[in-house]
């Protein structure tokens, strides 16, 4: 058996407001009739787009109800990483073997059904604590004063790490399953 899947993931939007205080009078509600002294008004905005692909699939192999056999995958694609290391390949294999279909367990009264199996698979996790920590950071705020008077600016935030990539959980299991008498 063979499945193959893809996803895609869009989300944008943006944002603005603005305040101000102190209007002369409720007949005239439109915000530029509030006051014109800078620490009775502010404004802000943003915007941000991001986009998660992720592709992933499965193929499992049964031969005579006996051994079995799966391979499968996450190819996913994180806006929160560098363009370098965005997408995270993520495979999983198990195998099993149904002893109880061999001949030589057939004749067994005591085992009705015997199977082992082992898996390995990794899973990729892009919620981590510091999203985004690839890009450089600025923050506005006073920047110096000129003539008395405070002037905002850019200034840097935290340093960018380029090499930023996918938390990766390795996971190993080994077991058995059995019916008797």
């Amino acid at each position: 058996n063979l499945m193959l899947g893809a996803e895609r993931a869009q989300t944008k939007g943006n944002s603005a407001s603005a305040f101000r205080k102190n209007f002369p009078t409720t007949s005239l509600p439109d915000i530029n009739f509030g006051s014109s002294d800078p620490a009775d008004q502010s404004t802000s905005g943003s915007s941000y787009l991001t986009r998660r692909d992720n592709y992933f699939g499965r193929a499992t192999y049964n031969f005579s109800e006996k051994y079995l056999a799966e391979f499968l995958f996450r190819y996913d694609g994180s806006p929160v990483f560098p363009e370098d290391n965005r997408y995270g390949f993520f495979p999983g294999v198990s195998v099993g073997w149904v002893a109880s279909e061999e001949p030589f367990l057939q004749s067994a009264t005591a085992i009705d059904f015997l199977k082992i199996r082992a898996s390995y698979g990794q899973l990729g996790n892009d919620n981590i604590e510091e999203s985004y920590a690839y890009l450089s950071a600025y923050s506005i705020g006073t920047a110096y004063n000129f003539g008395g008077t405070d002037v905002l600016g850019l200034y840097p935030g935290v340093l960018p790490n380029p090499t930023y990539t996918w938390e990766v959980l390795r996971t190993t299991n080994v077991g058995f399953e059995a019916s008797l008498w």
